[in-house]
C-alpha cells in the first residue's frame, strides 16, 4: 500500500510545473499564454485603431509615398497579429498534448491500479460481516447531519429523494434532518424569519439571529428600520450582550459611522448562528450533534501517531500485546471527545458507577469502580491484588476512565 501510494504522489506530482513556487498545475500554461495574446492582441488594436484614424484624416491629394507608408505599417500589424496567432496556437496544442499525455499516464500507473488493489489485506483486525449495516447507518447518518443545508433541493421529498437516489440513504435517516437543512438554507440566503419561529423565546439563539439582523438592515442602509428593529425587537439578553454586541451596533448607527468590514461580520454572525441552531435542534430531536463517525475518524487520527510510535518500539523490543479490543497506552484525547458513562457496572461490587464513584483502571486494564478500590487498597494505605489477573496494584498506579463519546 505504501509503495502504491508513492507512486500515486509521485504521478499527480507531474501535473504541476517544476521548480515553481508555489505550485501550479500544468494547464495554467495555457491560460497565462491566452492572457498574454490578450494584452498582445489590446496593443496591436490600438495601432490599427490609429492607423484607420491617420488614413481617414488623409485627403483624396495626399502623397502617393504617404499612403504606402500607412499600407506598410498595416501589413507589419497585420504580420504581428498572425505570428501572435500561430505562437500562440502552437504553446496551446503543445500544452495540451502534454497534458492530455500525463492524464492517460496517471490514470495508467497510478489510478487503474488503486482501482484494482485489495483494501482488505491491509487491515489485520477485519470487522465482522454483521458490522457492515453499522457502517452504512453511520456514513448515512453523517451525510445527511452535514451536508442538507448544503443541497441545491427546498422541497423535502425532493431533499429526501436526492440523498437516497445519490448516497442510498434511507428515507427514515435523512428525515431527521429535513426541517434543520431546509432552515440552515434560508439563514444562508439572508432570511432568518423560519429560524425565528423554531427557536424558543429567550434562547441563546434568538439574541443572535437578533444581532444578525440588526447587522444585516445596518448594510442595507435604512437607518430609520435598522433603528427601530435595534430598540424594539431587543430580547431578553444578559447586560454583557447588550453593552458588547448590541450598544456598538447602535451607535455607530446613530453617528452616522459604518460597521469596519461589515460582509465579515455579517458572515462570522452567520455561521455562529448556524451553529447555535444545529446544537438546539439536535438537543430537541435527541440527535446527537457530531455523528459518530467524525468523532471515531478523529479519535483514530489522533491516537494514530501514539500507535506509530507503540508499533515501533514493540518491533525493536520483540515484545507484544495480548489483550483485544483495547490499546496498550493512554491517549490524551479532546474534551469534547470524552464524557462519563452513564452505564458502567462495576464487576466487584455490581453496582453502576456514578460521578461520585468513577470507573478506574488497573495497570493491568482491568476497570473497577473507586469504592472498590478503596476497598481493595483500604484507602489507599496498601497494595492489593486485581480481582482478575495476578498483577499487583497500588493507588497511586491506577487512573480514571474516560470513554469515547458515541
Amino acid at each position: 500500500m505504501s509503495v502504491l501510494l508513492n507512486t500515486l504522489q509521485q504521478e499527480f506530482d507531474k501535473l504541476y510545473t517544476e521548480n515553481s513556487t508555489p505550485r501550479e498545475p500544468i494547464i495554467k500554461k495555457c491560460h497565462d499564454e491566452t492572457s498574454s495574446l490578450k494584452t498582445h492582441l489590446k496593443k496591436l488594436k490600438a495601432h490599427l485603431s490609429k492607423q484607420i484614424e491617420e488614413q481617414e484624416v488623409l485627403s483624396d491629394d495626399c502623397p502617393e509615398e504617404e499612403k504606402k507608408k500607412i499600407i506598410r505599417k498595416r501589413g507589419v500589424i497585420l504580420e504581428k497579429l498572425n505570428k501572435s496567432h500561430k505562437h500562440w496556437d502552437h504553446s496551446i496544442k503543445k500544452q495540451i498534448k502534454h497534458i492530455s499525455q500525463q492524464h492517460v499516464k496517471f490514470n495508467k500507473v497510478a489510478l487503474t491500479k488503486l482501482y484494482e488493489f485489495d483494501l482488505d489485506k491491509v487491515y489485520v483486525n477485519k470487522l465482522p460481516s454483521n458490522s457492515k449495516k453499522l457502517v452504512d447507518d453511520a456514513i448515512s447518518f453523517h451525510i445527511s447531519r452535514y451536508n442538507m443545508g448544503n443541497l441545491s433541493a427546498t422541497n423535502e421529498s425532493d431533499m429526501i429523494r436526492y440523498l437516497r437516489d445519490v448516497y442510498g440513504i434511507s428515507p427514515e435517516t435523512s428525515s431527521k434532518f429535513v426541517q434543520m437543512g431546509q432552515i440552515v438554507q434560508d439563514i444562508k440566503k439572508g432570511d432568518s424569519s423560519s429560524c425565528q419561529e423554531w427557536c424558543e423565546p429567550g434562547s441563546p439563539l434568538n439574541f443572535e439571529l437578533y444581532v444578525l439582523k440588526s447587522l444585516q438592515l445596518f448594510k442595507k442602509g435604512d437607518t430609520l428600520v435598522t433603528y427601530n428593529h435595534l430598540t424594539r425587537k431587543l430580547p431578553a439578553s444578559s447586560f454583557i450582550q447588550v453593552t458588547t454586541q448590541v450598544s456598538p451596533i447602535l451607535t455607530q448607527l446613530v453617528l452616522g459611522e459604518k460597521v469596519h468590514d461589515i460582509n465579515a461580520a455579517i458572515h462570522l454572525q452567520l455561521e455562529k448562528c448556524i451553529s447555535l441552531f444545529t446544537k438546539e435542534y439536535c438537543l430537541k430531536n435527541n440527535l446527537p450533534f457530531e455523528s459518530p463517525l467524525f468523532l471515531i475518524v478523529l479519535s483514530g487520527i489522533i491516537s494514530f501517531q501514539f500507535y506509530i510510535k507503540y508499533t515501533t518500539i514493540r518491533a525493536a523490543s520483540h515484545v507484544d500485546w495480548t489483550t483485544k479490543d483495547e490499546l496498550p497506552f493512554d491517549v490524551q484525547l479532546p474534551e469534547f471527545l470524552c464524557h462519563f458513562h452513564p452505564i458502567f457496572i462495576c464487576p466487584v461490587l455490581k453496582e453502576e458507577t456514578t460521578e461520585e464513584n468513577p470507573p478506574y483502571s488497573l495497570p493491568c486494564h482491568h476497570i473497577l469502580s473507586k469504592k472498590s478500590l478503596d476497598r481493595l487498597s483500604k484507602n489507599g494505605t496498601t497494595t492489593f491484588k486485581c480481582p482478575y489477573c495476578p498483577v499487583n496494584a497500588s493507588m497511586s498506579k491506577t487512573m480514571r476512565v474516560k470513554f469515547i463519546m458515541l
